[in-house]
């Protein structure tokens, strides 16, 4: 749900958050994963399994749970080069002849991504049908439970960042697969650090993963709250979520970014994904961290 309900915005003594719950959350009480990568039945049905026996009135997903959305890879890959690919590949003539496009069209300043935008979520929509099936399903699912749906974004998944797909943007208002996952009513992508209220002292703060796999562990928005003391008020009641860790356990695949915010701010805890390469619960910068990557939880164990 893309902009957050103006409904769910409250303030307090500290500023403003979100409240998507008429009831308090415990930590218990919300189930972290990350890196389902294929949503295919089987996830969907686990999933609903553990909320139901587990009794979570909360899903967090932490990034890679639909993972053929990557910006600039993959079904994306062409999407920055689009005005050349277009110059190269398309007779505008052509389409024009038979009513495809129009000479107005190609006014727009903004056509030609969108064009390709369009034809991107259409193979999109055709290739992956079953997964984006399978994931609006479990979304209706949890509405019906009355469990609410939050979704960070991950590398192989950037393209559902906020930063990245503001469905209201001139060039992405022709993709029908992001608009279709952004209005899905029970599933929220709040902004980069928005604290999300469980209850009194139990809050949720995260942010998206907005580049792709090649520089997915650089978190530039980071920065003004690494740098500028006392940016994040009462962190030790807030679950800190990230797609990719600090650097600590992962040296070669976590984020300096990361590491750097959990020396500034002590929260309750910290969740991410990312790691395939397990350590269990563990304490970096003092704040206990846990990897969540469906690979190596009770969830998706494949051993």
């Amino acid at each position: 749900m893309w902009p957050p309900n103006p409904k769910t915005m409250k303030f307090d003594k500290i500023g403003n958050y979100y409240q998507i719950c008429d009831v308090d959350v415990s930590e218990e009480e919300i189930l972290f994963i990350s890196d389902i990568e294929d949503f295919v039945p089987r996830a969907n049905n686990m999933l609903m399994e553990q909320i139901i026996n587990d009794k979570k009135r909360v899903v967090v997903f932490i990034g890679d749970i639909l993972s053929f959305l990557e910006i600039d890879e993959g079904y994306f890959k062409i999407y920055k080069y689009a005005s050349f690919a277009w110059d190269l590949l398309v007779n505008e003539q052509e389409l024009i002849e038979k009513n495809i496009i129009s000479e107005e069209n190609l006014d727009d300043p903004h056509f030609k991504k969108k064009y390709m935008a369009f034809i991107i979520s259409k193979r999109i929509l055709e290739n992956e049908a079953d997964a984006i099936s399978n994931f609006c399903r479990f979304i209706e699912q949890c509405k019906k439970l009355n469990v609410k749906v939050i979704y960070y974004s991950g590398n192989h998944d950037s393209m559902l960042s906020p930063k990245n797909a503001n469905p209201h943007s001139n060039e992405l208002e022709a993709c029908e697969v992001i608009k279709m996952i952004y209005s899905l009513e029970n599933l929220f992508i709040f902004p980069n650090m928005a604290r999300i209220k469980m209850n009194d002292n139990l809050f949720l703060m995260g942010v998206h993963t907005s580049n792709n796999t090649y520089t997915c562990n650089e978190y530039p928005s980071l920065h003004e709250y690494i740098n500028e003391l006392d940016k994040i008020n009462k962190p030790e009641n807030i679950i800190f979520l990230s797609h990719v860790p600090g650097v600590e356990k992962y040296s070669k695949i976590g984020s300096k970014d990361i590491t750097n915010l959990k020396k500034r701010y002590k929260f309750k805890s910290h969740y991410h994904g990312h790691c395939k390469d397990y350590h269990g619960t563990y304490i970096e910068c003092g704040v206990k961290t846990r990897s969540v990557h469906a690979c190596h939880t009770k969830l998706f164990n494949l051993d």
